[in-house]
């Protein structure tokens, strides 16, 4: 679990306007590399060799951890102070680490053909160019090792520390290496399983900073919470030429997940998230209205969506994106705030990427709980469109259809969605990407046929 220094800044300078001034008695400074142990420590046994100052720090600071959030260290935490260069040797040797390469060319695509990056679009490179000068501190659970960022100011250090340290509660107790192991179509499940964790750690920190002041993370206002969130990762947009929409993505686990956290807490306190660990949110949908997942409601299982008709592409990769990733499409093209409104009442969708050769395309099927949420995701869509969308709904031209058709040409092919009732059908492509050069000979017409053939094979809902 990665901890991003913009974030927590943001986040420490709320807490200092609220007067926490220093964040609090001695923050956790991790010492440079190579000083040697202050003298007066008593010595380890003859047979280990004696604890290095990181070590010692991170046992105080677990103490400290185990208290305020409530639980057990059910073992030590190994620890090590490394610099940048190691940190960042480290998240590139690991970033992808057991997900299919399928996978990971399929999330590309995916963004290339929505048109949330540029044909060419690197996704591994735009990732480590955000982990590579954002990352303050990890926690491995494959190896239960921490790693902390020696250049840390002290409550830098102290909020990444109690961070990081909670995600190895988590792992002593709920196994993290086994939950976020790749599963096919399980993308949603393992996106709330991850705000669940960061929502947790991030929590917990919160408390830790302001517990001088005699309060608690739920005596922060959520909506100061969340603008100085998104301010520390506009600063980090300033830095970077990456699309949006990963900032986005890195961004949503901690406000999404903190919010449920807290949610919880103010129901049942620490033994309610517990419990959330327990019998975890089964989509991003329950993550983002606790109510929903207090009464347990469930996602709708959609199936994957077939290639465009008389074409030799195939489907390559296929997932569930779940209300949370449709908000941060919607949210390219309207505010957060539209955008979540935009993606309430989601019920089940199943996305497929396509290919063959340099050919792509992509469909998403998407199902609402009622006809006017789809109405509403349908809209969404519709903004993304943007003026040059053509309603092709079969009516006379100009008259308003409550089941209109659209279509946008684009280089990477039309852009086309269509809607029957509750369900919703977005198709791109296909079209040809060569490096930064995409073609496409596809026609709205076609796409339109395409996304309207999907929505005849699917199951009544």
């Amino acid at each position: 679990m990665r901890a991003p220094p913009a974030a927590w800044l943001a986040l420490l300078g709320l807490v200092a306007g609220c007067g926490g001034g220093g964040g609090g008695g001695e923050g956790p400074v991790p010492p440079p590399r190579g000083a040697p142990p202050p003298s007066g420590v008593a010595s380890a046994a003859p047979s280990a060799p004696p604890p290095t100052e990181t070590e010692r720090l991170v046992e105080r600071a677990l103490e400290r951890v185990v208290a305020l959030r409530g639980l057990s260290a059910r073992g030590p935490v190994r620890a090590k102070t490394v610099s940048r260069a190691e940190l960042t040797a480290h998240v590139r040797g690991s970033l992808y680490e057991g997900v299919p390469r399928a996978a990971v060319e399929g999330n590309r695509d995916a963004l290339v053909a929505l048109g949330l990056a540029p044909p060419g679009f690197d996704l591994e490179a735009s990732l480590l160019t955000l982990m590579d000068s954002e990352l303050a501190g990890l926690y491995e659970p494959k190896d239960g090792t921490m790693l902390l960022a020696a250049d840390l100011g002290p409550l830098e250090a102290q909020a990444t520390l109690s961070h990081e340290l909670v995600h190895a509660l988590q792992d002593q107790h709920y196994d993290l290496s086994t939950l976020f192991r790749f599963v096919p179509d399980g993308g949603d499940v393992q996106t709330a399983a991850h705000a669940l964790a960061e929502g947790d750690a991030t929590s917990a920190m919160l408390d830790e900073m302001v517990a001088p002041l005699g309060r608690t993370a739920l005596d922060l206002p959520e909506e100061q919470l969340e603008r100085q969130l998104r301010a520390g990762m506009e600063q980090s947009r300033q830095r970077h030429a990456v699309p949006r929409v990963l900032e986005r993505s890195v961004l949503a686990p901690y406000l999404d997940g903190t919010r449920f956290v807290q949610a919880l807490r103010r129901r049942g306190g620490w033994p309610a998230v517990d419990a959330a660990w327990r019998a975890r949110p089964r989509s991003t949908e329950q993550l983002l209205h606790v109510e929903r997942y207090l009464v347990d409601e469930p996602p709708l299982a959609v199936p994957a969506p077939s290639p465009p008709p008389g074409s030799s592409l195939e489907r390559t990769y296929s997932d569930v994106m779940g209300e949370q990733g449709l908000r941060l499409v919607f949210e390219e093209w309207m505010s957060p705030e539209d955008a979540a409104q935009a993606a309430q009442g989601w019920g089940g969708d199943k996305l497929g990427v396509f290919g063959h050769a340099e050919a792509r395309a992509l469909a998403w099927l998407l199902v609402a709980d009622t006809e006017a949420a789809a109405q509403a995701h349908q809209g969404g869509f519709l903004r993304g469109l943007g003026e040059d969308g053509t309603a092709r709904s079969g009516r006379a031209a100009g008259k308003a259809a409550a089941q209109s058709d659209a279509c946008r040409p684009r280089p990477t092919g039309p852009l086309a969605v269509v809607r029957r009732g509750r369900a919703l059908a977005v198709v791109s492509g296909p079209y040809l990407e060569q490096g930064a050069t995409v073609s496409s000979p596809a026609t709205c017409e076609a796409a339109l046929g395409w996304a309207r053939g999907l929505l005849r094979d699917l199951p009544s809902y």
